[in-house]
């Protein structure tokens, strides 16, 4: 999905624009060529829709400047729980890790 460096910089300007629209935290990425990785917080409990939002317009724009049509990523994000560490103990909480693409 990414072909060149400009393909990299629209997605994080993208990823920047939904992380102000759906009130997220990225706490880390990575990006390969053909996939990424997140690690998104979702304090008000829109991460399924940021992501929704960024996968879609950032297919659109890759599609639009490239003259393709169709989806760029397959199924679903794959979201996992992380464990936060307490005084108490380790509790599951609000941070999940949404998987585009391939796992690598």
């Amino acid at each position: 999905i990414f072909r060149s460096d400009a393909d990299f910089l629209l997605f994080l300007d993208v990823l920047a624009d939904t992380v102000e629209a759906y009130q997220l935290e990225v706490h880390a990425y990575a990006l390969m060529p053909d996939h990424n990785h997140l690690l998104v917080r979702s304090v008000y409990g829109t991460l399924s829709r940021g992501m929704r939002h960024l996968n879609g317009v950032f297919t659109q724009r890759l599609n639009a400047r490239n003259g393709w049509d169709g989806a760029l990523f397959r199924g679903r994000l794959r979201p996992k729980f992380v464990v936060k560490e307490t005084s108490r103990g380790a509790r599951p909480s609000q941070p999940t890790v949404p998987s585009t693409g391939q796992d690598g």
